[in-house]
């Protein structure tokens, strides 16, 4: 195999290093801290119901709830909710397993990207403690006021903009010459056939079928 160096390891988030999806986390739990929002998220169900029937796409709903739940909140009441949020996330929520693997491709030497689709306020706090190399995520909007808007700068990180996104981070490394990926999710499937070595972690139900036929390897965790 290559020099260790030049191997790039890329772990998702939700799911896949974390027990559950850390955005639906960080919305209830900002709704629960702030109930008042109640009355801004009046039109939520229709808009999930919008969702589900496929009139409208993930990162519509993403904006759609963001705006709703903590839209118009400052930068500094949302960075003192998310010291807080951090902390129950990194003791409760993350998989001791994938907390192994990440240590034991750091030991080897490797270069580690953290790629998911959730949020670049909270997201890059727990890339950098769990020692990633490299974040990439979705990126929030703040208006002039410094206050967060239901919105996204550039591209939503999922699925194939993900992708992406790390074809542009190897074209800036050229040095990289293997690559591993470790994901639950089917949507990061334009990922797992990419890399040299794809790592279905406790896949959903269409990524563990995929993952059989094109013979990813399997793991729970």
């Amino acid at each position: 195999m290559n020099n260790p160096s030049h191997i790039l390891v890329i772990f998702d988030l939700d799911g896949t290093i974390t027990c559950n999806d850390t955005y639906v986390s960080f919305l209830l739990t900002f709704l629960k801290n702030n109930p008042y929002r109640l009355f801004h998220c009046w039109s939520l169900p229709f808009v999930f119901v919008y969702f589900k029937l496929g009139i409208r796409d993930n990162t519509w709903l993403k904006k759609k709830f963001l705006g709703a739940i903590a839209g118009g909140t400052t930068n500094i009441k949302i960075k003192v909710f998310v010291k807080q949020f951090i902390k129950m996330i990194v003791e409760q929520k993350l998989r001791k397993k994938a907390l192994q693997e990440i240590e034991s491709h750091k030991a080897l030497g490797h270069l580690l990207i953290l790629a998911t689709a959730s949020f670049d306020f909270y997201v890059e706090d727990i890339g950098n403690q769990l020692g990633f190399d490299a974040i990439i995520c979705t990126h929030s909007v703040w208006d002039n006021n410094n206050q967060l808007q239901g919105d996204i700068s550039g591209e939503n990180c999922y699925g194939i903009s993900k992708f992406h996104k790390v074809i542009q981070y190897c074209k800036k490394n050229r040095s990289i010459g293997y690559t591993i990926a470790y994901t639950d999710h089917h949507s990061d499937l334009p990922l797992m056939d990419w890399v040299d070595e794809a790592i279905a972690v406790n896949p959903t139900k269409k990524l563990r079928e995929f993952a059989k036929q094109k013979g990813y390897e399997i793991r729970t965790w």
